[in-house]
């Protein structure tokens, strides 16, 4: 009795079974070749537009970087380099970094407040040696001299002004940068306190002082014992300075011949002695021989 085994399917592959194996996995290549083309066809453009995007994004990330890298560096470089208040108020114009703006406004206005309270005293000129020449200057140079003098001390009150107001300025310009730091607020608002002292505002001054106490709190004691020390002396800069009438002049210093005491030289006063011991009585004169 003959049994039929069955027999087991085998994986058609698309060609005849006598094939060899390696024309069988060449085929599986040039099919999956055919789809990637099919597929390059289809998505290629979409794919070279999203690596050129992330190219450039990269590309525009390192630019901005090294720029803002640069635009910090040079703004601090300018901070350390500046020296007067213009210099330190063109740093603070000209860059965005907050606290370079903070650090460019509150130097520049405690150097203008520097300028109004220490005033650069000029030299005298040296007219020892001009004395005759300046003894004929006429009246007209003495009068234009005068108005000379008069309109430099204006143009000396509207320096002191124009300072104030313009450290007035800057510290407010951090007052107004809320982003900062309390500290930076301290600083400014004792620099208003000064202007206000320095322009008599009194009341003003001790309200900034109370301020400044309230907000610096026991995080700033420094700062704190500071207003305290300053609103304290308000009181006594309120009273101005008495001083003492002056001395009157001497009328014989002045050159007054009444009161000026007589003054002889010696060889008046030998000679007198000499006249009256030759017509004393019982003199003898001495003969010549």
């Amino acid at each position: 009795m003959s049994t039929n085994k069955p027999t087991t399917p085998t994986k058609s592959s698309g060609l005849p079974e006598n094939v060899p194996a390696d024309t069988h996995h060449e085929s599986d290549l040039v099919i999956s070749g055919e789809q990637i083309k099919a597929h390059w066809d289809n998505y290629g453009g979409i794919a070279l537009v999203v690596i050129l995007a992330v190219v450039v994004a990269y590309m525009l990330f390192a630019f901005m970087s090294q720029q803002r890298t640069q635009a910090h560096e040079q703004a601090w470089g300018d901070l350390a380099f500046a020296t007067s208040p213009e210099g330190f108020r063109e740093t603070a114009l000209t860059h965005d970094d907050p606290v370079v703006r903070a650090l460019a406004n509150l130097q520049g206005a405690d150097l203008l407040m520097v300028r109004v309270l220490e005033p650069e005293e000029k030299a005298e000129p040296d007219t020892a040696t001009e004395a005759d020449a300046d003894s004929a200057v006429s009246d007209i140079d003495s009068i234009l001299g005068n108005q000379k003098t008069n309109s430099a001390a204006t143009e000396n009150v509207v320096s002191v002004e124009e300072n104030l107001k313009e450290a007035e300025s800057m510290y407010q310009r951090v007052l107004d940068d809320k982003t900062l730091h309390k500290v930076y607020h301290l600083n400014a608002n004792l620099g208003l306190a000064t202007v206000a002292e320095t322009r008599g505002q009194w009341d003003n001054a001790a309200a900034l002082y109370e301020t400044i106490i309230a907000q610096a709190g026991d995080a700033y004691p420094s700062i704190a014992s500071s207003a305290v020390g300053r609103k304290s002396m308000i009181d006594r800069m309120k009273s101005p300075l008495i001083f003492a009438p002056a001395a009157k002049p001497d009328v014989a210093a002045e050159g007054d011949p009444e009161a000026a005491p007589e003054v002889t030289s010696v060889v008046e006063e030998t000679a007198q002695e000499v006249a009256s011991e030759a017509t004393a009585p019982g003199s003898v004169p001495e003969s010549s021989e």
